[in-house]
């Protein structure tokens, strides 16, 4: 059984019903239904008994009376047969199925109208969904493999058939009598040849804690085969950990995790669990759908290989020495969890994000990722970028006291404005066109402020908000602190954030830059707003929570950071 939390996310952010009963925004309860259902007669077909009900659409289980054999019958309830999306979207799945032929992907048998009522039909399968035997899987890695590699090739049909099922998860997929997988609902399917896309304008189609980050985000343009590879990935992490990587009881609390949260590796959940396997797992989740296998084809093929001892076709993310997913973290916060500092939420982040080595798992490009250096010796981390750069390195360290510090040197301007340094309270919204990251910064800016006499660094702590993916920015007032640049030995700049539940202090060393309530810096960002005309933020009124993201951020220079940590505070 599932947590309850997940049983409620089931429930509450299903969105459509095909063969065994998933509802789409439910406007009656399906167990009343059935109860309530009287065998009736629907042109040739005896409706026997209604086993799948939701807003749009019900599954009876129908007598063909032409044939004489039982088949699954789906039809559009009521005022949704007179709706021409809803119709639309019903002649979509109808026909995404009709160029399926594959042993693993639900059929098609008939489809027709009744009194102007569109319906179609299945074969009729008796066995359970996967999301009744989820946990079956857990101790049998290779058993969850086997079967992923069956739902990979039915998906890699589908999608060279033009085909995106982009609603993807255990209660859509069934077993015949043969114990087969089949793969079923493409209620939210997608033709890709056939032009515009039948949901209502911006509309968000799909189960979220299996959606891809850009579906989630409800960048239509932008789904394609390897969001649902993303869905894969999400299905094999449960049936091997048995949980899915993002958890939640609603929409709300789900889309934010999948949008810019780490996917914690299994290895930490699953310590037994073969680090190839768990590799791959993590390839199909990344958050950049160019970093994901390109194709369903290629995880079937090395899920296979791995099921015959042999190594992977395609490069995998690697958890020591890849630069550009790995970060080292000096963390003496470790010692502190183990004197028995007690974090408010049920676990630390810093829990799945750092290995016993102190070596982050994962880190999460906000803005589009540019070069980076790591030096394994000196624990030091080099990023380059030309433009506003954010690098995730927590989501959510759900203390209420704790201080976020790192060492900051610019070591090269390669522009204007060159600064680095250190953000906290960090989260993303949408101003309806675009997707915008905004968190509370503080950076040492070594080449803004000159005199002619004494060479000056400065530290700056303000609200900014960039757009994603293309940085343009807003900057708000800021807290300014400058002193001689010889005061930083070697030019390394010890940056400091503190909090306090919702009270925030910005140190250089044990020097305050500023300090301030999370009230009052979104006051200063609702200021700020009135008089910027290159990023819209008008709609957009972040929380800088102390539970929000925090990580390193770079502006037009060559930046190194080191010493980064988190402590608790008592």
């Amino acid at each position: 059984m599932k947590p309850d939390s997940d049983q409620a996310a089931d429930e509450s952010t299903r969105t459509h019903i095909s063969g065994r009963g998933d509802n789409l925004d439910t406007v009656t309860s399906p167990q009343s239904a059935k109860q309530d259902f009287t065998p009736e007669s629907f042109g040739h077909f005896e409706l026997l008994e209604m086993i799948g009900y939701g807003g749009m659409g019900v599954v009876y289980r129908a007598k063909d009376t032409r044939l004489g054999r039982e088949v699954a019958l789906k039809k559009l309830l009521g005022a949704a047969a007179d709706h021409p999306v809803l119709r639309g979207r019903f002649e979509t799945e109808a026909k995404a199925i009709a160029r399926l032929h594959h042993p693993n992907l639900m059929p098609i048998l008939e489809y027709g109208q009744v009194n102007k009522q569109p319906y179609f039909t299945m074969p009729l399968l008796s066995g359970v969904t996967l999301a009744e035997r989820i946990g079956d899987y857990q101790k049998e890695p290779r058993r969850a493999v086997e079967l992923m590699v069956k739902v990979a090739r039915a998906v890699q049909h589908a999608h060279e058939n033009q085909i995106l099922h982009r609603d993807l998860k255990p209660s859509n997929i069934l077993f015949d009598d043969k114990d087969e997988p089949i793969v079923a609902d493409f209620g939210v399917a997608k033709l890709v040849d056939a032009g515009a896309d039948l949901t209502a304008t911006g509309a968000v189609l799909g189960t979220p804690a299996y959606m891809s980050p850009e579906q989630a985000a409800g960048r239509l343009s932008e789904i394609s085969a390897r969001s649902d590879i993303w869905t894969l990935g999400v299905l094999l992490y449960e049936l091997v950990v048995g949980e899915r990587p993002f958890r939640g009881a609603t929409r709300e609390e789900v889309t934010p995790q999948i949008l810019t949260d780490i996917v914690p590796s299994p290895i930490l959940k699953v310590p037994t669990l073969d680090e190839t396997l768990a590799r791959i797992i993590l390839k199909c989740l990344q958050k950049r759908p160019d970093d994901r296998y390109q194709s369903a084809g290629r995880i079937a093929e090395d899920l296979q290989r791995w099921l015959d001892g042999q190594k992977p076709q395609v490069k995998l993310p690697s958890r020591i020495s890849n630069q550009r997913r790995l970060l080292w973290l000096i963390l003496p916060a470790m010692a502190l969890l183990l004197a028995g500092f007690w974090l408010t939420g049920p676990r630390s982040e810093l829990d799945p994000l750092v290995d016993a080595n102190g070596r982050l798992h994962q880190p999460v490009w906000v803005t589009p990722e540019v070069p980076l250096r790591t030096d394994a010796e000196s624990k030091t981390i080099t990023i380059r970028s030309e433009g506003r750069t954010f690098l995730q390195l927590a989501s959510n360290v759900r203390a209420k006291r704790f201080r976020y510090r790192a060492q900051v040197r610019v070591n090269q301007a390669l522009k204007p404005g060159a600064a680095a340094g250190i953000f906290i309270g960090g989260s993303t919204h949408s101003n309806g066109t675009e997707n915008v990251f905004c968190c509370l910064a503080l950076d040492l800016d070594r080449f803004g402020f000159e005199r002619q006499d004494v060479p000056m660094a400065a530290n700056r702590c303000y609200p900014v908000a960039a757009a994603l993916p293309t940085g343009a920015a807003l900057v708000a007032s800021q807290d300014v602190h400058k002193y001689p640049m010889e005061t930083l030995a070697d030019g390394w700049c010890p940056l400091i954030w503190e909090i306090d539940t919702d009270n925030f202090v910005a140190k250089r060393g044990d020097q305050i830059v500023c300090a301030k309530s999370s009230g009052e810096f979104q006051g200063l960002f609702r200021l700020s707003k009135m008089a910027n005309s290159t990023l819209n933020v008008q709609n957009l009124y972040p929380q800088f929570s102390s539970s929000n993201a925090i990580g390193v951020c770079i502006y037009n220079s060559d930046a190194s950071f080191r010493d980064i940590g988190i402590e608790l505070l008592p």
